[in-house]
C-alpha cells in the first residue's frame, strides 16, 4: 500500500497522518504514539503487536525494550498472551519441577493478561486442564515430600553409618 492510500485511510478513520508523517515513522524519524499504533493497525488489518515486533524468524535472539535478547518465538507467545516471560529456573529445583511450575506460571499469566470476561476463575480455562493442574499440584507437592524425607533422613542418619558408605 502506498503513503497516499494509507494516509487517506487513516484519514477516515479519525486519525490522520499525511504521507510524509508515514516516510518518516517509517524511516525511524517520527515517533508513533499509542493512537497511532491503534489506527494505523486497524488501517493494515492487523493486531497492533504485529506492527511491533519482527514478521519472520531469523533464526537470531530479538533484542525487544525491557526484556533484552530473546528468542523469536518465545517473544510472540509472550506478546499473544500465551507463555509467561521466564528469566531462569531454579537451580534447586528439579528439571521436572521447573517445568511443571512454568506450566502454572503460563496459566496465572493467561489470567492476568486477559480481559476480566475472558478470565478464568481457576487457573485452568477447562475441566481437562484442571485436571492436570491438580496432577501438576500433586506430583509438586510429592517431590517436596520426598525431599523433605531424604533431608530428614540424612539429618537423623548416624555419622558412623556416613562413614562406612564413603561419605564426609
Amino acid at each position: 500500500m502506498q503513503y497516499k492510500q494509507l494516509s487517506e485511510k487513516l484519514a477516515e478513520i479519525g486519525r490522520p497522518i499525511p504521507p510524509l508523517g508515514l516516510r518518516r515513522i517509517e524511516d525511524g524519524e517520527r515517533r508513533v504514539d499509542v493512537d497511532d499504533l491503534m489506527a494505523l493497525a486497524v488501517a493494515l488489518d492487523v493486531n497492533p503487536v504485529a506492527l511491533l515486533l519482527p514478521s519472520e524468524d531469523r533464526g537470531v535472539p530479538v533484542e525487544a525494550t525491557g526484556v533484552g535478547s530473546i528468542g523469536f518465538k518465545e517473544l510472540w507467545r509472550w506478546s499473544d498472551g500465551v507463555k509467561a516471560l521466564r528469566d531462569s529456573t531454579d537451580a534447586t529445583d528439579s528439571v521436572m519441577e521447573n517445568e511443571l511450575r512454568g506450566h502454572l506460571d503460563d496459566a496465572s499469566f493467561r489470567n492476568r493478561v486477559r480481559p476480566p470476561l475472558q478470565r478464568v476463575e481457576s487457573v485452568a480455562p477447562t475441566s481437562s486442564r484442571r485436571g492436570e493442574v491438580r496432577r501438576i499440584d500433586m506430583v509438586l507437592r510429592s517431590l517436596r515430600e520426598v525431599t523433605e524425607t531424604i533431608e530428614e533422613m540424612q539429618r537423623e542418619e548416624p555419622p558412623q553409618e556416613a562413614e562406612n558408605r564413603g561419605d564426609d
